[in-house]
């Protein structure tokens, strides 16, 4: 992803959990939805879908009991945002990100198929990082054990023909 993320960092996470070996901080990117476009007409033989995508940063953190966990915001708080706005750079109107995903199609469905025709824009951010359970990581019974804030991002375009 970029010069501060190991490949081991960053997965597509369907069900928005990250792995049990993920290390002290994971970035998950989760489908978040296809929509019908303006020029949606299948009985006209023209199909316009529009792409979501969600992208997570997880960091994890020791055991914190209740009267702490304002210190695991502010303490954490920094470094989830840093990182999220990491991610940020890479995919809002990324031209790369779309021709990457063009060429994944075109392996998996054939050279004659339509690619996305508009790249991934910013559509909205979590108001304020959460606190997650062990839950996420698939681990022990911990009610704090990591933070997590969240960027929506909209309006991947595809167009296809019948």
């Amino acid at each position: 992803m970029s010069g501060t993320w190991r490949d081991d960092e960053i997965e597509i996470e369907i069900d928005e959990m990250a792995p049990a070996i993920a290390g002290d901080r994971y970035i998950m990117v989760m489908p978040s939805g296809v929509t019908t476009g303006p020029s949606h007409n299948p009985g006209g033989g023209t199909r316009e879908f529009i792409y979501s995508v969600s992208v997570s940063v997880v960091l994890r953190a020791s055991a914190t009991p209740r009267d702490f966990t304002r210190s695991l915001m502010i303490d954490n708080l920094r470094s989830v945002n840093k990182l999220l706005w990491e991610a940020d750079e890479l995919i809002d109107f990324s031209e790369t990100l779309r021709q990457a995903a063009n060429v994944l199609i075109n392996a998996a469905e054939g050279s004659t198929v339509e690619n996305f025709i508009e790249p991934l824009r910013f559509g909205s951010i979590d108001p304020r990082p959460r606190i997650v359970s062990s839950a996420v990581f698939d681990a022990s019974d911990e009610y704090r054990a990591g933070l997590q804030r969240s960027i929506t991002y909209v309006g991947a375009k595809r167009i296809t023909t019948r």
